[in-house]
């Protein structure tokens, strides 16, 4: 089968000829098959549709799908909306209302400007923590920052000589939504003016990560290995001695104790925890399984989750011990939380389910 403007093709003489197969006038940008349960998916700019009969009959999915292969997912606090970052899709962002259960993909480029294809990848995104309508997202050389929770969006750029870089952690202040810090290709950089202006500090990073109770601590992570931190706001940092060896991928902050940090390898299977806001570390891996993506703490610091290539885990003692997650998606992207409800970013769109499940 074969995606088209016109909806899905089907084929059963080896290409030779086509003939519909459902969803006619909608806008089918991407068609995969999942073996295991045995469905076509169809990716739409409606959402996602899935066949279990070789596309004799098209059903909306629900229960927390989403359209394409999510990068990143953000929660608002103390509300119902989700926005993912999405990979190979028009418009680049899908947004959901109500925790998960419908989506809509928002056309988030720039008209003005040339993107060099038909899509745009959002490696990132956040929400700020005192402002719920306001959300932020990384999109190569630009950070976007919506008002209303997603719905608009208004293009901000580095300014800077680099080009081709990749967002790939986005954090904000928890009580000035204008102080926004960017880890990426364009290294660690901060805006006080709501994105508007950026200036750059540590090069090339892949983590970061803020103290919610003491938000002029920080840690970032450097792509060439080393955990920074800082102790003003974030306009000096200072390298941690020791940890040139750290390779991080992802970092969570207990919000209850924030000494409490998890940090997982971006290349190697393993976890390691400090409880001195990163000045020693240890391993704190067991019964995890494969590298892990993204790191997620409750609001009260009883319950961890780590999401990642084999799978979604949880621990209930503060990261030391984990178990995984029983009908979990298989493999994780990213993670947000609304309460105990738990959003996993995955490569055939957003999955969703109670954290606390048994």
């Amino acid at each position: 089968e074969r995606s088209t403007t016109f909806g899905i093709l089907r084929s059963r003489d080896a290409g030779a000829s086509w003939q519909p197969a459902g969803l006619v006038g909608e806008t089918v940008y991407q068609l995969s098959y999942l073996p295991d349960p045995g469905r076509f998916v169809a990716l739409t700019l409606r959402g996602a549709f899935y066949s279990t009969d070789l596309g004799g009959a098209w059903k909306r999915t629900g229960s927390g799908v989403v359209a394409s292969r999510v990068r990143a997912v953000a929660a608002a606090q103390g509300g119902s909306t989700l926005v993912a970052g999405l990979e190979h899709c028009p418009g680049g962002i899908a947004r959901s209302p109500d925790g998960g259960l419908t989506w809509q993909i928002q056309e988030i480029r720039d008209p003005s400007r040339y993107y060099g294809g038909t899509s745009t990848d959002v490696e990132a995104v956040a929400f700020a923590p005192s402002r719920p309508k306001r959300v932020y997202a990384g999109a190569g050389d630009e950070v976007l920052r919506s008002d209303n929770g997603g719905v608009t969006w208004t293009h901000f750029s580095f300014h800077d000589s680099l080009s081709g870089g990749h967002p790939a952690a986005i954090v904000v202040h928890p009580s000035n939504p204008n102080i926004v810090f960017v880890a990426g290709q364009h290294g660690l950089t901060r805006s006080r003016d709501g994105g508007r202006t950026w200036s750059t500090t540590v090069a090339d990073t892949t983590a970061v990560v803020i103290d919610p109770k003491r938000p002029e601590r920080l840690l970032t992570a450097s792509w060439y290995g080393g955990l920074w931190r800082s102790l003003d706001g974030g306009a000096t940092w200072t390298l941690i001695s020791g940890t040139d060896f750290l390779r991080v991928g992802a970092l969570a902050v207990d919000p209850k104790n924030p000494d409490l940090v998890l940090a997982s390898s971006a290349y190697e299977e393993g976890l390691l925890r400090s409880t001195d806001f990163g000045n020693h570390w240890a391993p704190s891996d067991v019964g995890i399984d494969g590298i892990i993506r993204g790191l997620s703490f409750s609001s009260n610091g009883s319950e961890a989750v780590a999401v990642g290539d084999s799978g979604v885990f949880r621990s209930t003692d503060h990261g030391r011990t984990w178990v995984r997650v029983p009908e979990a998606p298989a493999v994780g992207r990213g993670i947000a939380r609304q309460g105990t409800l738990l959003h996993v970013a995955t490569d055939v769109g957003v999955v969703s389910g109670n954290a606390n499940a048994p």
